[in-house]
């Protein structure tokens, strides 16, 4: 799974071993789904522990250890076929890696939701959120969103205040729409299917505006009641 960097989003050290920290502990949380399914496989848990020594640390990153760490989780993933404990393989892998590469820390989170219950998702999302460090929390907060973003399906469109929710953080529709504004991959990010919550096809930023939102919105099937979408019809149940 590739992510995107996003502007203004880089990290330094110290922010990294704290995201570091909140990537291992996103994917702690439901390593047990794959520790109940593969109980003699350690790799997943070795991982966590490497991505903890490094954060806790004030030692330099230690790249062989780091790939071999977080290989060896993803080799774990691999190995089983039940796709909940797969997944939380890979969020084990996604935490190690982001010692490295800060963007796999969205993979982590990502992962680690896959592999909860349908009906605990946005629960989940907000606990991510919630124990974000605050001095991280805005550039995550992006990730997040633009990670639900590329999930909505062609031919609905989904609105500022649920991806807030989904993102885990219901008061934040504004901090949605500036990331919506801020897109850096519009392809992979259909930033176009994003609306306000009475289906309004404001706050476009490419194109034409409004008048290519539109378009690509019936293009893909999208109903509109006048220049509004029928959320009733075309909104994303998520």
């Amino acid at each position: 799974m590739h992510y995107m960097k996003v502007p203004g989003s880089t990290f330094d050290k110290q922010e990294q071993r704290l995201l570091t920290l909140w990537a291992a502990d996103c994917a702690d949380r439901v390593l047990k789904r794959f520790e109940m399914e593969c109980p003699g496989d350690g790799r997943p848990r070795w991982a966590l522990v490497v991505a903890r020594a490094w954060a806790k640390s004030d030692l330099p990153m230690q790249m062989a250890e780091i790939r071999c760490a977080a290989l060896a989780a993803h080799a774990a993933a691999r190995s089983v076929e039940n796709v909940v404990a797969r997944a939380a393989a890979r969020a084990a892998g996604h935490a190690v890696a982001t010692v490295h590469v800060s963007e796999h820390a969205r993979g982590a989170a990502d992962y680690a939701v896959k592999a909860i219950e349908a009906k605990n998702v946005l629960k989940e999302r907000a606990w991510q959120y919630s124990h974000l460090p605050i001095s991280i929390r805005e550039k995550m907060f992006y990730h997040l969103v633009y990670a639900t973003v590329a999930h909505i399906p062609k031919g609905r469109v989904a609105t500022y205040g649920q991806l807030a929710k989904l993102a885990g953080n219901p008061r934040g529709a504004r901090a949605v729409g500036m990331a919506m504004k801020r897109n850096p991959n519009i392809k992979g990010v259909p930033c176009y299917r994003v609306v306000t919550s009475d289906g309004a096809l404001t706050g476009y930023a490419f194109g034409r505006g409004t008048t290519t939102k539109k378009k690509l919105l019936m293009g893909e099937g999208v109903q509109f009641i006048g220049d509004r979408v029928d959320l009733r019809v075309s909104g994303w149940k998520k």
